[in-house]
């Protein structure tokens, strides 16, 4: 009598093959249905992006959105930053930008070329970080709408038109209250990725663009401003020329 013969055998080996089939039923749904982060979608009134949520933003319609993608002409992007309220400039090197320093450097890093580069001038930089903004400052705006609390931080663009191509400006804000040096650089490193293009990544609390929170628990959970592969390839192929 063979071993399959057996009932009992044969059970098992049924259940174990429909097991299979479930776990490469799964794998198969969850590569089909699985959507890796994407950069932000955006429709342009004037000059200021809105940013689209699903089909709506600033709780109207869309029509003509596009992915926000920066011009090859303004690569390496200059990272500038101004102590918020009195908009004092602050040089690379100052320390109280030095979060924000070691966010670009970081970012280079991970990217594997130099995207980013520091500017002490904020009226032509590509990015402004305005550091140590108030706790009752509100944004002008998050994702397309005015929140109701105030985050930790926040970023949005806008763009200017010459005669032969678009240019786009991002600024970005930390918060005054955020409690430590390395929160301060998780939430810039989390910004700057917002002013390259990057949004949320709801489904990864790994990700560098997880949507954080005022949890005062937040930065002893993130190990690392990690920029998932996902990302990184996508910013590669963008601005690793």
């Amino acid at each position: 009598m063979s071993w399959f013969s057996k009932p009992l055998n044969k059970g098992i080996a049924i259940g174990a093959g429909v097991l299979v089939l479930v776990v490469i039923a799964l794998i198969i749904y969850g590569v089909v249905t699985h959507r890796e982060p994407i950069l932000l979608e955006v429709c342009w009134e004037g000059s200021e992006a809105r940013y689209v949520e699903g089909t709506e933003v600033d709780n109207g319609t869309c029509e003509g959105a596009e992915e926000l993608v920066w011009p090859q002409s303004q690569l390496p992007f200059s990272v500038a930053a101004t102590k918020a309220g009195s908009e004092t400039v602050l040089a690379p090197g100052a320390s109280e930008r030095e979060a924000l320093d070691s966010a670009i450097r970081d970012i280079n890093q991970q990217l594997g070329c130099a995207a980013l580069r520091a500017s002490a001038d904020p009226l032509s930089a590509a990015m402004v970080a305005h550091l140590g903004e108030a706790v009752d400052v509100l944004p002008r705006r998050v994702g397309g709408r005015r929140p109701s609390k105030a985050p930790l931080g926040w970023a949005y663009h806008d763009r200017a038109n010459s005669s032969s191509e678009s240019t786009l400006r991002c600024h970005l804000h930390v918060r005054s209250n955020v409690g430590s040096l390395r929160g301060e650089y998780l939430v810039a490193h989390h910004e700057i990725l917002h002013c390259l293009g990057l949004a949320h990544d709801q489904n990864n609390p790994a990700s560098a663009i997880y949507p954080f929170t005022d949890d005062d628990t937040m930065w002893e959970r993130m190990q690392a401003a990690r920029i998932t592969d996902a990302d990184r390839a996508r910013l590669r192929s963008l601005y690793c020329r």
